[in-house]
């Protein structure tokens, strides 16, 4: 049983209605624990076509600060240039993710570059206070493509803090078999 087990630490600011700008500190809690690559992403909703459909672009920096040693990062500073629309459909909202990761943008070499894709389904158990989430996230950076399953949850803690947990399973011999993931999420 391979389980690998991710707390992170986020933080968003919401400068308009139609742009953010987050930084997130993922931290590997099961051995080797340790900070993992720290994260800068923004967001800009450039289409919508009511309250509850829209499409969104997303630009995400990732740093090379994890310790490559000992598995905690990639030793690559990437980028990824992402798609994401979403959808209401009935009570719950679904989101289909479609981006392009440069990996080692440094280093320039295309061949490590791949595509990333995620669908996800998120229903509220009470409305405004909790989620229940689905996912699915993949990418063609190996054959066959990783892939997992992700099941979790999301409480709102007050206006502006919210507690996430997840449990993933991976789909096929490159993803991770089993994985916790655990958050706190800061909005202001």
């Amino acid at each position: 049983l391979l389980l690998a087990n991710t707390a992170a630490l986020s933080f968003k600011r919401g400068f308009s209605a139609f742009f953010d700008l987050g930084f997130e500190l993922p931290y590997t809690t099961s051995i080797p624990s340790g900070m993992n690559d720290a994260y800068l992403h923004a967001k800009y909703r450039f289409w919508q076509a009511s309250d509850n459909e829209g499409l969104t672009g997303r630009i995400d920096f990732k740093f090379n600060n994890g310790n490559i040693n000992q598995g905690l990062g990639s030793g690559d500073n990437d980028y990824c240039l992402m798609l994401i629309y979403s959808k209401q459909y009935g009570k719950g909202k679904a989101h289909f993710n479609l981006g392009h990761v440069n990996v080692g943008m440094n280093a320039g070499i295309q061949s490590d570059d791949y595509l990333a894709y995620l669908a996800a389904y998120e229903f509220p158990i009470i409305e405004g206070k909790s989620d229940l989430v689905f996912e699915y996230v993949a990418n063609n950076a190996l054959q066959p493509n990783p892939a997992f399953i992700q099941i979790g949850g999301r409480i709102a803690m007050s206006s502006v803090l919210k507690l996430d947990a997840g449990y993933s399973f991976g789909l096929n011999s490159n993803s991770i078999k089993n994985s916790l993931t655990y958050g706190l999420h800061y909005e202001f």
